[in-house]
């Protein structure tokens, strides 16, 4: 069970709630009010039009302390005491310093197991999801020798590559979930045993999104930027020109993050996208020592 919830933290919360997990918004909302308890008072909401917020987050706000909108907060604090085992914000010293740098970091992340980890040196191992069983056996492989390492293994809890990257860490409590869920749900449902895994073994689980969140479309990619974001170098283990992962590489890089990706069979459409990346620079590499020594 996590500390109570503070004023500021519940001001977070509140503010993260009425925009939706809108970065911009929750941002441009600080910057001028200075903090986000200062935004969400009365005579500060009626002065969110001339920010030019969006209408529906001002509609939102406006029915701040109405009875239904009071219930779902409630329902959300009680579900981050009951789920989480801590919560941090930028200010605080848990909040992992590799996000600090950049403009689009979540305001709060809601987490599960080891804090000790958010700040230990982390490679992200990524990869398709309809993946092989050579492709899993060596993001297990990579994983387990990364963790072996003193390395902390970030993935995003998916099937295939995500799977067997955690698998492959766990045995030496060294990995990092990052959910496009809330804290409450487990997505794939099916995950839940690697989930309580990693957790049994001093693992991490954290999320940027509020309770109750599905697994929207449009979340993962907002994952990807912190699995890339919270790591030294990321790993594409095996990915197909329509991967993910692709994605996240890009991020990657938009980052300043060394990109690594492992070659496979020319004709095999589960490699295109590891090809693609390697003709656009990311570095070849067949042992995961090779990760650590062109690591920067």
């Amino acid at each position: 069970m996590q500390q109570p919830i503070s004023e500021n933290q519940a001001a977070i919360i509140t503010l993260w709630y009425l925009v939706q997990h809108s970065l911009s918004t929750y941002y441009k909302l600080t910057d001028f009010f200075g903090h986000a308890r200062n935004a969400i008072t009365p005579a500060n909401i009626a002065k969110w039009p001339l920010l030019k917020i969006h209408s529906s987050h001002i509609k939102r706000a406006n029915k701040l302390n109405d009875a239904e909108t009071q219930k779902i907060l409630n329902l959300i604090f009680q579900s981050i005491n009951t789920h989480c085992d801590f919560i941090c914000t930028i200010d605080d010293d848990l909040y992992p310093t590799m996000l600090q740098p950049y403009n689009d970091k979540p305001p709060i992340l809601f987490g599960q197991g080891n804090t000790a980890l958010l700040n230990d040196p982390s490679i992200a191992i990524i990869g398709s999801r309809k993946s092989s069983k050579l492709g899993e056996k060596n993001s297990y492989d990579f994983s387990y020798y990364f963790a072996e390492k003193g390395y902390v293994v970030i993935s995003g809890l998916a099937e295939g590559i995500d799977q067997a990257a955690h698998y492959g860490a766990v045995s030496h409590q060294k990995t990092i979930a990052v959910m496009a869920t809330g804290i409450d749900i487990t997505y794939p449902k099916h995950h839940d045993n690697l989930r309580r895994q990693i957790l049994k073994n001093s693992g991490t689980i954290i999320t940027e999104f509020l309770p109750q969140t599905k697994p929207l479309q449009f979340n993962f990619p907002r994952r990807n930027r912190l699995v890339s974001g919270m790591s030294i170098s990321v790993v594409v283990i095996e990915a197909g020109l329509h991967s993910g992962s692709l994605g996240t590489a890009k991020i990657a890089a938009e980052q300043g993050k060394d990109v690594f990706a492992t070659p496979g069979y020319i004709h095999d459409p589960l490699y295109e996208g590891c090809h693609e990346l390697i003709r656009e620079g990311a570095t070849l590499i067949f042992h995961p020592e090779q990760v650590i020594e062109d690591s920067h």
